[in-house]
């Protein structure tokens, strides 16, 4: 399923904010870190080729509040963290979970209709304009 995830080169990038980062020390003190219900970096995904693939770069608000079957375990490893919320990101995605994930399947069905769902996301970053949940969505 390695095909779901960001590529290696935006992998890098973010899995440091997995590992609770030190920004809830000082501007992001407002910010959410409760991986047990839901509270972690997430709302990205796409990019699942190579960098040079993407075409299109969607960035949206912060992370709304998780679902109500949105968790982590809060003693994973940021790497179970991190593929877990890309996994669930683009599953969301995948199924039009809310009325904002079929209205980005819609952007991206306008952009590229002859394309499969992951050909689509090959080519798409979308990332939140911060990774962690304010404190009211």
């Amino acid at each position: 399923m390695d095909h779901i995830f960001p590529c290696k080169e935006v992998r890098e990038m973010l899995l440091p904010a997995f590992a609770l980062c030190n920004g809830f020390e000082g501007n992001c003190g407002s910010m959410r870190w409760q991986p047990e219900v839901g509270h972690v970096p997430r709302g990205f995904c796409g990019a699942s080729g190579v960098p040079g693939d993407v075409r299109l770069i969607l960035v949206v608000a912060e992370p709304g509040d998780p679902h109500a079957n949105e968790i982590y375990p809060p003693d994973a490893r940021p790497e179970d963290k991190f593929e877990a919320a890309c996994g669930y990101a683009y599953a969301s995605f995948g199924t039009g979970k809310d009325q904002f994930h079929r209205n980005i399947r819609a952007i991206l069905d306008e952009c590229w209709p002859s394309l499969s769902f992951h050909e689509q996301f090959r080519r798409t970053w979308i990332t939140e304009s911060v990774l962690c949940s304010a404190s009211i969505e």
